[in-house]
């Protein structure tokens, strides 16, 4: 039984980063498309999210 624990907890672990790895992905790639838009545009964007 103790070796489903550890492969459950590598499991989850992993999933974590995967999960930590999108959503930071998707800030930068959400940060980078604002910055194309001009100022008035980039304040109603920041102040949706």
């Amino acid at each position: 039984m103790p070796r489903w624990v550890a492969l459950d907890s590598e499991f989850n672990a992993d999933a974590k980063n995967v999960f930590d790895y999108l959503k930071e992905g998707y800030k930068a790639c959400l940060d980078a498309y604002i910055n194309t838009l001009d100022e008035s545009e980039q304040k109603k964007m920041l102040k949706m999210h």
